[in-house]
């Protein structure tokens, strides 16, 4: 059934009023406690949105999408048509949140459902997902919601896939290209995630059902192998579209590499990293307890209640999943199978990769939230509704999923909303007010700070100050392209005051002199708590011509001892970079831009010196860490010279290098690098 069916009576009743109960308590977190948490990570999706409504474009082709991933429909499909009635503040954010929580509910009911779980199991199923679990797992669920979008998704492409399985007739054709359709978008946005958590499931879930009634003709509800195997092939097809899709839409967009970046880990990684996962797992069923807080007190004991109850459902999961790999019920067996495939793959991912960041195991476990839920609906039919056996487990189940429920003000964060109430948190919610209020105050409606106060703070503005994020490279302010435009770097972007907000670290290393020299001295220098705030009176991208990914202007790369390099030295007499006879490697390589298709030319003011005729070492063009070369020219002669290199690119590159390499045969300088276009950027670019 698409909608619920609720169940009656006194036990029932108690807990429909627990889901009513937390549903408040989620509501509440959406709308109030998650600003306190709310990051520029969350931000992307708000400011995704108001790049396709003033570009036009579904895909903004100026957007920089991370890890090939797509977002075809993600948050910023819902909070686009908002746009055109509201400003796009924390309000829309909240919006599409709520309406993103209660996909995942209903998500979780129809998969309750196709496992044959009782009425009160299925409104047991709604008061733990209500409840929220953990900070973490709401934080992924219902806050950022990024995981709860891929949780839902994968509900809907099982459910559709279940009743073409299981419809008699014609109408099961309609059921089939509903779940066809939904895989075509998953492995559209990402054809590798689509295959882990998508892919892998729904075929591995129809091949079991289909041998189950070859093994036993009695099974109930199993398919047979005709249907399934065309569901099977329908959903290959499927696939491959979706990555030809893939691979068409990132030559239109800026996209990054994905999973094929990952790397293998040591045998000494891979134990910290099981060690990693552990903890993270125990920080999503039910909270670590907080390092320092009190354990004699009402509050510690609850912290306990919850510990306990993560650590029973640790040996609850796996034996409910083994229960439900059952061939008597063919729901519980679909859901099963592809949730311990999914769960598997992304645990040996975990552990013996370089994906998980092993300093960050709460933030690294996130890979496995949507086939943790999968399980964790099956563990509670299997402790609610079968009371064959195992009496001890089934009540450690209850136990766990009863303490769940009861304690979801821990899970939102309610009771610990006055902490971020501090005015030292620099993470407050009256923090991040204050400061986008301050710059409100200050006449400042546009310019340039770190990724994680540039996103927050152009959507807690609503609006109202758009704030860019860049990074501080050898000394100067530069572009930070991760979920950014590179319209925002244009000069033609802003026209008026612009600023550069900056915190104590980074105000460190700026190079404040040779930042001057090119935008003129502000006329304004605030101080706002931590922050450090220069204001001019222009747009500062228009002095700074190393923000232009389409090289409108010619751009000029000065040498200084911050510019990247493995062999030499900076000599700041001559303003070069300099390598003595003998000494080989990258005397100068960078800067690692992201630059679109077209023609260009890089001219290199390079000095050699030596005796006799010898090449020096080389000139080249790369991209893509200097995995792809796209010009080479030995360095052949003697002397102080300028030596241009033309270079095309056939589509937008990531990474691109200018690199003067030595050998060693000479004495090599570099004065300065140039780059202009050779012709007019691309209708496109």
């Amino acid at each position: 059934m698409l909608l619920p069916s609720l169940p009656r009576g006194a036990l029932n009743r108690a807990l429909l009023l627990i889901v009513t109960v937390n549903l408040l308590l989620l509501s509440y977190y959406i709308c109030v406690d998650y600003q306190f948490l709310f990051h520029s990570d969350s931000a992307a999706a708000n400011l995704l949105a108001q790049e396709m409504l003033e570009t036009g474009h579904f895909f903004p082709p100026a957007w920089h999408y991370v890890n090939g991933d797509l977002w075809l429909l993600y948050m910023q499909v819902f909070i686009v048509p908002l746009l055109k009635f509201f400003p796009n503040g924390y309000p829309l954010h909240a919006t599409v949140s709520i309406i993103s929580a209660v996909l995942v509910l209903w998500g979780s009911w129809l998969l309750a459902s196709m496992a044959g779980m009782s009425g009160r199991a299925r409104l047991a199923v709604l008061a733990v997902f209500s409840a929220g679990i953990s900070p973490n797992m709401v934080e992924n669920l219902y806050g950022q919601a990024a995981y709860g979008n891929m949780y839902y998704s994968g509900c809907f492409l099982l459910y559709f896939a279940w009743r073409y399985l299981q419809e008699p007739g014609h109408r099961r054709w309609a059921w089939g290209g509903a779940a066809l359709a939904i895989a075509l978008t998953l492995f559209w946005a990402n054809p590798q995630r689509a295959a882990v958590y998508y892919g892998m499931p729904l075929a591995v879930g129809t091949l079991a059902l289909a041998w189950q009634r070859r093994r036993h003709p009695a099974a109930l509800n199993t398919p047979a192998w005709p249907r399934a195997l065309l569901l099977v092939a329908g959903l290959i097809v499927t696939a491959l579209a979706g990555a030809l899709l893939h691979r068409y839409t990132l030559l239109q967009v800026n996209g990054s590499a994905g999973l094929s970046q990952a790397q293998w880990l040591g045998y000494d990684g891979m134990l910290q990293n099981i060690a990693g996962t552990v903890r993270g797992l125990l920080s999503l069923l039910a909270g670590l307890p907080p390092p320092g807080g009190p354990v004699m007190s009402p509050v510690g004991a609850l912290y306990a209640l919850r510990l306990s109850a993560a650590l029973a459902l640790l040996v609850v999961l796996p034996w409910a999943m083994v229960r439900s790999l059952d061939w008597r019920h063919a729901g519980r067996l679909f859901i099963a199978s592809g949730a311990l495939c999914t769960m598997a793959v992304c645990l040996f991912i975990s552990v013996t990769t370089t994906i998980p960041v092993q300093a960050t195991p709460e933030a690294s476990i996130r890979y496995v939230v949507p086939a943790l839920l999968l399980m964790l609906v099956l563990a509670i039919g299997a402790v609610m509704d079968r009371r064959d056996g195992a009496r001890n487990l089934r009540a450690s189940g209850l136990a766990a999923l009863a303490v769940i429920m009861l304690t979801a003000p821990l899970a939102y964060l309610v009771t610990e909303a006055p902490r971020y109430l501090g005015a030292g948190d620099k993470h407050s919610m009256s923090y991040k007010w204050r400061l986008a209020n301050y710059l409100k105050s200050q006449g400042l409606r546009y310019g340039y700070s770190n990724f994680w106060s540039a996103g927050e703070t152009t959507v807690l503005s609503a609006g109202a100050v758009r704030a860019r994020q860049i990074e501080i490279v050898d000394g100067m302010p530069m572009p930070m392209r991760h979920l950014a435009s590179d319209r925002w770097y244009q000069p033609g972007a802003w026209q008026g005051e612009s600023f550069l907000m900056v915190n104590p670290e980074e105000a460190a290393v700026v190079d404040w002199p040779r930042l001057t020299a090119l935008t003129g001295a502000p006329v304004r220098q605030l101080e706002f708590e931590r922050w450090k705030i220069m204001v001019y009176d222009h747009n500062i991208a228009a002095d700074l011509a190393a923000w232009d990914s389409d090289v409108v202007k010619p751009i000029h790369y000065q040498i200084s001892e911050r510019s990247a390099h493995q062999a030499g030295r900076y000599n700041p007499a001559a303003g070069a970079l300099e390598a003595a006879r003998g000494e080989a490697g990258a005397l100068l390589f960078g800067p690692g831009l992201s630059m679109p298709q077209g023609a260009y030319s890089v001219s290199f003011d390079i000095e050699a010196s030596g005796a006799g005729d010898t090449v020096y070492g080389q000139l080249d063009v790369t991209s893509a860490a200097g995995q792809k070369q796209h010009a080479l020219l030995a360095i052949e002669t003697a002397g102080r010279k300028r030596v241009t290199l033309p270079f095309d690119l056939d589509r937008r590159a990531d990474g691109v290098e200018f690199r003067v390499i030595g050998n060693g045969a000479g004495a090599l300088k570099i004065y300065g690098v140039d780059l202009q276009r050779r012709g007019p950027a691309r209708a496109g670019n």
